[in-house]
């Protein structure tokens, strides 16, 4: 049997972290910095450490594992020496050249972009020393920040499961993440990922509320982690029309996930979904789920306004009381999504692919 080939847990530096091993005198900071925290484990699959003893044998039981060069698993820490969270990488299948990342931050260092940051360090670690081919990730829906480290690390949303595992709240239906070696490559190897700003490149396009770089590169089309980026060669028309078809395959993968997380909240069975290409019907309920690919551009919450909007109309079609009393239940704050809406509508007319 074909296995992969390993390279252990090794030091990883970054902008502003130390990715190293764990060693027995730092349970006191994993105690501290995050392991006795509430908020910390409550999307987690382990449970809040009771006491600094606890943290003790689990720092041990890690430190152990070193022993073995499949175990990948890091302290992350800042320039001053302080642990500020953990990052590690399990192997899934090992003649399947799969693994799976996980990662939890201490609570007082949320929003500052530091699990982003390990998280991409590990996953060009994992493919520059490893012969892994896919890594993936997983996330509780209703921990969405947990996804916008995945994006950050490169990964692309690839769909959504139900209960894919149990935290202390009960089963978490999850959006999951994966990236492959070949887009790893893409996106950092110097002369083979290098973006060609010339003739008919360089314009910034909107994707889920951030604008993203059209790019030239030696391959075909696709959207990496960070430009629509279509073969060097083409022309201007040319380059229009293989970003539209980027944007249909991105809306076709990303209101699926959507569609499947708010009718499983909804309690409704979705029918089948279609793209189309509407400037002013972002989304309809007829026979089947109707969505234009021009909502992919706008922001996520008016993304999950106009997918809730068009599953709601399946239990109830006219815009009643009812209709809105429905979407509130999803979404609290829809009527300022609302507003946000009719602004992304007016803005459309002035983007040019």
């Amino acid at each position: 049997m074909i296995t992969t080939q390993h390279a252990g847990t090794q030091t990883i530096k970054t902008a502003r972290l130390t990715l190293r091993r764990f060693e027995l005198n730092h349970a006191g900071m994993v105690f501290s910095n995050w392991a006795n925290d509430d908020e910390v484990s409550r999307y987690l699959s382990w449970s809040t450490h009771k006491d600094v003893e606890e943290t003790k044998a689990i720092v041990k039981s890690w430190v152990d594992g070193y022993e073995e060069d499949s175990n990948y698993h890091w302290g992350i820490c800042l320039e001053n020496g302080e642990l500020i969270g953990s990052i590690g990488v399990i192997i899934t299948a090992e003649n399947y050249f799969k693994a799976e990342i996980g990662y939890c931050i201490g609570r007082k260092w949320w929003g500052q972009g530091y699990a982003g940051e390990a998280a991409k360090a590990v996953v060009d670690y994992m493919f520059a020393n490893t012969d892994i081919e896919r890594i993936e990730a997983y996330h509780s829906i209703e921990n969405p920040a947990s996804g916008k480290v995945m994006a950050k690390a490169g990964m692309r949303h690839e769909g959504f499961a139900r209960h894919k595992y149990k935290s202390r709240d009960g089963f978490q239906d999850c959006n999951l993440y994966g990236i492959i070696r070949e887009e790893a490559v893409l996106r950092d190897t110097p002369g083979k990922t290098k973006v060609t700003l010339s003739s008919g490149f360089g314009r910034r396009l909107p994707y889920r509320g951030m604008e993203y770089l059209v790019g030239g590169v030696a391959g075909s089309k696709a959207f990496f982690e960070n430009a629509f980026c279509v073969p060097v060669n083409y022309s201007q028309e040319q380059i229009k029309a293989a970003c539209v078809r980027i944007y249909r395959d991105l809306a076709r993968q990303d209101l699926a996930a959507k569609v499947q997380e708010f009718a499983a909240k909804l309690g409704v069975e979705p029918p089948e979904l279609k793209i189309n290409g509407s400037m002013t019907s972002l989304g309809s309920c007829t026979k089947t789920l109707n969505f234009s690919w021009r909502l992919i551009m706008a922001d996520d919450s008016i993304i999950d306004y106009v997918v809730v909007q068009t599953l709601a109309q399946i239990i109830e079609p006219s815009s009643s009381s009812r209709y809105w009393g429905i979407i509130g239940g999803v979404l609290p704050d829809y009527i300022e999504y609302h507003k946000l809406l009719l602004e992304f509508k007016t803005q459309l007319p002035t983007v040019e692919i």
